[in-house]
């Protein structure tokens, strides 16, 4: 018998049932993107027509998503890790937009991280399962719709994951002659200099009777020195 396969009610084609009661066809000419209503009818040799089977609808896709806009990242109270940022928070938030109903895989220097589906609103939300290392992290995502097709990877975010705590030193007060004031000891100077050591980059707080009085940027040398504004 010979199988006459129809396209949204068109023939596109018909094969032949094998010994074995089977057939299979594939078509010649791809389907062009939307929905099919794919059904079916026999022939005998006589040239007898069955009724046509119950329909099955499929949707051909061969378009990919577009290319996302560059993932955003977060720390815990909200605040955006700007490319090429530093933060002590080893699982931030990574979030962006999409097609709703997509899946969003996160990649982390290259790796998988994880994925998410794109919520109703067409956007998603991803904290990682696990500390991230402390080090540069290159992070970008590729969008996939239901029916297999892949975007172009993001440009990357890249940030720093930094957890290890600074260590104190304690800090050197001098006078205007540039003379160590002791610990415990006394000058008349009310506006002496303190300065210190630290991690280039870093800021130090100096905080007087546990009240914070002023900050500075520890300079590329390691060194940091402040002098207050008032008496």
């Amino acid at each position: 018998n010979v199988i006459t396969i129809y396209d949204n009610g068109t023939a596109i084609g018909s094969t032949t049932i094998d010994a074995n009661g089977k057939w299979s066809w594939t078509p010649v000419t791809p389907m062009a993107d939307g929905s099919h209503a794919l059904d079916t009818t026999e022939t005998d040799p006589a040239g007898n027509v069955s009724d046509a089977s119950d329909a099955i609808t499929i949707v051909v896709d061969t378009t990919p998503p577009d290319q996302s806009t560059v993932p955003t990242i977060t720390d815990g109270a909200g605040n955006v890790i700007d490319g090429g940022g530093a933060t002590n928070e080893a699982q931030p938030t990574i979030s962006g937009e999409g097609e709703a109903g997509n899946t969003v895989v996160i990649y982390d220097n290259d790796q998988p991280i994880g994925s998410v589906v794109v919520d109703a609103d067409g956007s998603w939300s991803f904290t990682p399962d696990a500390p991230m290392a402390d080090g540069s992290h290159s992070i970008n995502t590729v969008e996939t719709d239901p029916a297999g097709n892949s975007s172009a990877p993001t440009a990357a975010e890249v940030i720093t994951i930094d957890t290890v705590v600074p260590s104190a030193v304690v800090p050197t007060i001098t006078d205007g002659a540039g003379n160590v004031i002791d610990n415990g000891g006394a000058t008349n100077e009310a506006q002496p200099t303190i300065s210190g050591e630290g991690e280039a980059g870093n800021t130090v707080v100096i905080y007087d009777n546990d009240q914070p009085i002023g900050s500075v940027v520890v300079d590329a040398d390691g060194s940091w020195s402040f002098t207050p504004d008032a008496p």
